[in-house]
This record gives structure tokens, C-alpha cells and sequence, in this order.
């Protein structure tokens, strides 16, 4: 279990890690260790800076890849009362200014590596921005700046991440202190990790994901073992090295492994308790996994960005109980969460509502998207509807069906079609197109996206080219496919199944 008590913030919380374990190891990455007595100092130091430059509560952008220097980052703000705002230096320029243009950052972190990008963003915000260089010198423009905090009484936002957007831009989800100190106390009692443990840290912290890693890390006095990227085709040789005890990714990444041969029997006996999030987890696959890692306790875990990290949790205790589902279950609430399926009387599938202290207070800058996906109950308790079909059962809690709109998961990260509609549309020049995610495993995951298009007026290598510019790499479409109309159904809106069934059809 957590060692330190739980006061009421994450920066209170993570000041009582650095008192009480200054010694302990927090960091390793890739051969350098920082402890969290060490990583409490950097960051203060940090925060002194950003503090005698930026004006109280404005966030802390970070232009910086998974590293020391981005968990200096990250603690540095939180220690000064400031949500962080981690962005993908691999984004287009374009994506960059959207996000910073709605978060309105009043400085940016880079490395060597990114400080040109950065350097260039600068150009575009307001000129009493600061963008502090980690190697030591930072470059500034004007005063302090005089902007309205992002954060209002007792409700200080420890995040902003932004996801895919229905209107072709980001959306920036909010997540106050408050719903990580409740995530935090929902899954503590499923993980139970203490200072001894050493903790995978895979994915970047631009996918909520890491949050999880982050946080149970610097509040538990763990260990956090940043993977190297020069070594994404070495995960379990470096769960060996490290004596990993406590794993948490995306499935595709066990499926990666698997792909691989890397998962023989017993050949990970280290880790005692795995989680995954963000994208169905096979049955199948956490059978395999479960075998390679024998002394392990492996939980599903589900819930969308809006709801913290994951809301509900599935451990499985027995795989001949669930041997016949497709996917793991979702299961249950955690802690004093809330999940429930709104179906209609007499059914079992329905809409997935999740209510709780771990829900966002919502988008920000999106009033009409809030009062759509967000709600109070009658209970006073705040809500959000994650748009994903459930199904009730006795046996598993929730167990997941489908998505009621066109939100889908590639490799992990969640995309709205609506948005590479959007861009395809931009570089095609034709305003009938639609994106579909393409192909779909046997295991239920969506491996890239095909775009169609009604009379493009650009050859499908320069939409291609163009639409990096506009997106992640992991919304390119892989095909762009011309056809003469497209599908519609009874409603009058695009049928995109009709579209897979023609990808379907045509595969060899």
C-alpha cells in the first residue's frame, strides 16, 4: 500500500514522498537515476524560475520527450500550483499552436532536441510567454504576464490533455488535483504499491495513460524505469533488467511482445501486478501474458480521459470463467466510483455513464460539448457519458459492446474520424470525404485509418503528404481511396460500415 498518508492535494502528497523517501530511487532512465530527494530539488529550483517570470497559475507546457527532465517538469509545476500541459513534439506545427492557443501556457519547456520546435511555437503565443530551455538558459519576451489562472478556488488543475476533436480541433480535457488524489485512492488497494516496487514507464505523457505511472510512482516512493526509445524492440529484456514488479500499458503492446516471441512461459517472473488501459485487452492475449509472467495479478482497467485515467477495474482471478469472452471485462467501479449502463427498461446494453470525484470538471473552452457529455446527477454526483455501448452482467460488471458515435482507438490513442475527416477534407479540396479505422484484428484493434474521398482535386500521395502536416502520425491515413459517392444511411448520414465492408471485400 501507499506509505505516506493521504492529505488532501497531489503537491501535498508528493512533498511527503520527497521528505520521507529523499533517498530512495525515483527515476532511471537509461542508465541515469535520479532520486526523489534529488528529482524534489531540481524541481524547486525549476519552479523558483518559473515563478519569478510567469504570472501565478498560468500552466507549464512541456515541449519534451519522456526523460528526467520532463518528471522535473511535471513535479516543478504541480510544487507551484500549476497544471502541466504535455505536448508531442512529433505533432505538425499546426496541432502545436491549437493546443497552445486553448491552454494559454505562460511557459514552455524544451530540451536541445526540441527547443527549435519551440522556439518556433514561441513565435505564435503571447510575447510575455517564457520558454525555459532544461539545459540550463531560457529565452524571454516582454513581462510577466497579466492572464486569468487556470484554476479556481479549491479546484487547482494538475493537467490538461488534449484529444482528438469531433470539430477537427483538440479538445483539452481538465483534471484538477482533486480526481488524481481520487484515482489514486481507487486504485491503490487493486496495486498496493510501495517504495520497494520499480514501475514501467512506456507510454509518453501526452497519452493519459502515463498518469498512472506518474502519479502512483512519485506519491508510493517507487521507482519509475523510463523505457528507452532506442529500445521499443526490447520491452521484456527490459522488464528483466530492471526487475520490473509493476507493469501498466496498452494492450497493443503486449500484443507487440507476443508478435515478437517474447512472452515464453515464466520468463517474467518479476512482475507481481500488471494493469492495462486503453483499448480492449484480448482474453487471449492476457492468457499468454499471465503465462510468461506467472507470479502476477493482472486487472483490465477502463475509463476514458474525461473520468481520469480508468474508472472501473477487472482482475482476473480465474481465465476458465471468462475463457469464452472475446475481450477481458470491464468490471466494476473502483473505490466510491460510479459506472453504470443506461439502457432502457428490460435491457441489458445501453450507454456506459460514469459519475464520480474522478470526473473532469470538463472541456475547457467547449461550454456546448460540456453540457453534451457532462451532467449532474440527482445525487449531486458529477457524471460523464463516454458514448461507449455496455452491456450489464452479474459475473463480470460491465462488459464492453461497441461506440455509439465514430470515436476509435488506434495502437492505444483515441481519434475522433471527425477530425481527419476534417483534415482530409482540407487537403483533398472535396468535401465529401470519410475515415474509417482500418483494418480491425482478429483481436478487436484497429491497426491504421483509410480515407475515402469523392472527387479529390489532389492525387492521394499529396493528400497524404498534406494531412501530415495536420495530424499525429497515428491519424495519417495509411490509403486514401477515391470512390464515386459515398454510402448513406436511413439518417442521411455517411455509412461507414458500408465503407469497411468495401475494404473488407477487397482485402486479399
Amino acid at each position: 500500500m501507499i506509505s505516506v498518508p493521504n492529505p488532501g492535494s497531489l503537491a501535498t502528497r508528493i512533498r511527503a514522498v520527497g521528505q520521507k523517501f529523499g533517498d530512495r530511487p525515483a527515476i532511471w532512465d537509461d542508465g541515469a537515476t535520479a532520486t526523489h530527494g534529488e528529482l524534489h530539488a531540481l524541481a524547486r529550483k525549476l519552479g523558483d524560475c518559473i515563478n519569478a517570470l510567469v504570472a501565478p497559475g498560468l500552466p507549464v507546457a512541456l515541449l519534451l520527450p519522456r526523460s528526467l527532465e520532463s518528471f522535473i517538469g511535471i513535479v516543478a509545476a504541480l510544487l507551484t500550483d500549476r497544471a502541466y500541459v504535455p505536448l508531442n513534439s512529433e505533432f505538425p506545427p499546426e496541432r502545436l499552436m491549437s493546443i497552445c492557443r486553448s491552454a494559454q501556457p505562460g511557459a514552455v519547456l524544451c530540451c536541445e532536441e526540441t527547443r527549435a520546435k519551440g522556439e518556433a511555437l514561441l513565435g505564435h503565443l503571447p510575447e510575455e510567454t517564457c520558454l525555459f530551455s532544461m539545459e540550463g538558459d531560457l529565452l524571454k519576451r516582454g513581462e510577466v504576464a497579466n492572464a486569468v489562472p487556470l484554476r479556481g478556488p479549491g479546484e487547482d488543475t494538475a493537467y490538461l490533455i488534449f484529444t482528438s476533436g469531433s470539430t477537427g480541433e483538440p479538445k483539452g480535457v481538465r483534471i484538477t488535483q482533486a480526481n488524481v488524489c481520487a484515482y489514486l485512492d481507487s486504485i491503490d488497494p487493486l496495486v498496493q504499491v510501495t517504495q520497494s516496487d520499480r514501475l514501467t514507464q512506456f507510454p509518453d505523457h501526452y497519452f493519459d495513460l502515463s498518469v498512472h505511472d506518474i502519479f502512483v510512482g512519485l506519491t508510493s516512493g517507487a521507482e519509475l524505469c523510463i523505457l528507452p526509445k532506442h529500445r521499443l524492440m526490447e520491452v521484456t529484456e527490459f522488464v528483466r533488467e530492471r526487475d520490473i514488479t509493476a507493469w501498466c500499458s496498452v494492450p497493443s503492446v503486449l500484443a507487440f511482445c507476443e508478435k515478437l516471441g517474447h512472452l515464453a512461459p515464466g520468463s517474467l517472473p518479476s512482475i507481481r501486478v500488471s494493469v492495462f488501459c486503453g483499448e480492449p485487452l484480448p482474453t487471449r492475449l492476457a492468457a499468454a501474458f499471465a503465462k510468461a509472467a506467472p507470479n502476477m495479478r493482472l486487472i483490465n482497467l477502463y475509463g476514458p480521459t474525461e473520468a481520469t485515467v480508468a474508472l472501473t477495474a477487472y482482475e482476473i482471478k480465474d481465465f476458465d470463467a471468462i475463457r469464452s469472452l472475446p475481450i477481458v471485462p470491464l468490471g466494476w467501479a473502483m473505490g466510491e466510483q460510479i459506472c453504470r449502463i443506461d439502457a432502457p427498461e428490460g435491457e441489458l446494453e445501453g450507454e456506459i455513464i460514469l459519475g464520480g470525484s474522478q470526473v473532469s470538471k470538463g472541456y475547457i473552452n467547449a461550454p456546448e460539448l460540456n453540457v453534451q457529455k457532462f451532467f449532474t446527477g440527482a445525487d449531486g454526483v458529477a457524471y460523464y457519458r463516454t458514448g461507449d455501448i455496455g452491456r450489464r452482467s452479474e459475473d463480470f460488471g460491465a462488459v464492453f459492446v461497441s461506440r455509439i458515435d465514430d470515436q476509435v482507438k488506434v495502437n492505444g490513442y483515441r481519434i475522433e474520424l471527425h477530425e481527419i475527416d476534417a483534415a482530409v477534407a482540407r487537403a483533398s479540396g472535396s468535401a465529401e470525404v470519410a475515415a474509417i479505422a482500418w483494418p480491425i484484428t482478429a483481436d478487436g484493434h484497429a491497426e491504421g485509418i483509410v480515407a475515402f474521398v469523392v472527387a479529390p482535386k489532389a492525387t492521394a500521395t499529396d493528400i497524404r503528404k498534406a494531412c501530415r502536416k495536420l495530424l499525429p502520425s497515428y491519424m495519417v491515413p495509411r490509403q486514401i481511396v477515391e470512390i464515386d459517392h459515398m454510402p448513406l444511411s436511413v439518417n442521411g448520414k455517411i455509412d461507414r460500415k458500408v465503407l469497411k465492408k468495401t475494404m473488407d471485400a477487397a482485402r486479399p
